[in-house]
């Protein structure tokens, strides 16, 4: 029988080999977006279904720095669930400097949380663009290959001369929801059998309950926004259809 000494090199290493393995998982097929509401997902299936959480909203600040509001709300997930935080970016003021800030902060919130995974969500004005693609290509770079990456994108980023074809990120999320006055335009292409024109938009969907669904085409991943006091059996509802199209 090895003694203590020989097994502690035995037990560290498998732990390593856990740990290597879970850096390099991808999201599951289905992911539920958790937003700053107090929420109860243990119900949820762990081995089919991941989180996404709100963990913070990030501000312009003073002398170039990012003002971090953490979640408030609580959330109550089954243990070993994929988690994902998503960092919000206030959607004006954001300037160079204040985008270095920001990606000290989001790396920092993926240390604290020892997440896998990261999702940016910033509704960037054009005005803005320049400066949130060179925090994507920061981030890449801070939290190197092992950390999934992801960003939400508007619909209207995902036309042909998209400017999101080079970023160095693992996943683009289009959100079909809250598409404001192209809304049908958008809906009647999905409807139509049709895709984005640019092919970063097409492995990944946003989708919301508390809105009409829009027609859902083969995705890679899926992420459900709950919205507000929708029941359960929607999302459940939901989950079930989408893994029957997988």
């Amino acid at each position: 029988m090895p003694s203590r000494s020989e097994w502690w090199p035995r037990i560290i290493c498998a732990v390593m080999l856990m740990v290597c393995a879970q850096a390099g998982q991808k999201p599951p097929a289905v992911m539920v977006w958790a937003w700053e509401q107090p929420m109860d997902l243990r119900r949820l299936d762990k081995a089919r279904v991941g989180v996404a959480f709100y963990a913070a909203i990030l501000g312009p600040g003073r002398d170039g720095q990012v003002s971090v509001d953490l979640r408030r709300q609580s959330l109550r997930t089954a243990f070993g669930v994929y988690e994902m935080p998503v960092v919000r970016l206030a959607s004006y003021g954001m300037g160079a400097r204040q985008m270095a800030s920001a990606a000290a902060a989001v790396v920092k919130i993926v240390q604290t949380t020892k997440a896998r995974a990261v999702q940016v969500d910033y509704d960037a004005p054009v005005s803005e663009l320049e400066n949130y693609r060179g925090l994507l290509r920061e981030l890449r770079t801070r939290l190197g290959p092992d950390v999934f990456l992801s960003m939400t994108a508007l619909v209207s980023w995902c036309g042909a001369d998209s400017w999101m074809k080079d970023l160095p990120v693992d996943e683009v999320v289009p959100m079909a929801f809250r598409m404001g006055s192209e809304d049908p335009v958008w809906r009647n292409m999905l409807a139509a059998g049709r895709d984005f024109a640019a092919p970063v938009c097409r492995d990944s969907l946003g989708v919301t309950l508390d809105e009409k669904m829009p027609t859902i085409p083969p995705r890679q991943r899926t992420y459900i926004f709950t919205g507000w006091n929708q029941p359960e059996t929607r999302l459940d509802e939901l989950i079930q259809k989408l893994e029957q199209k997988q």
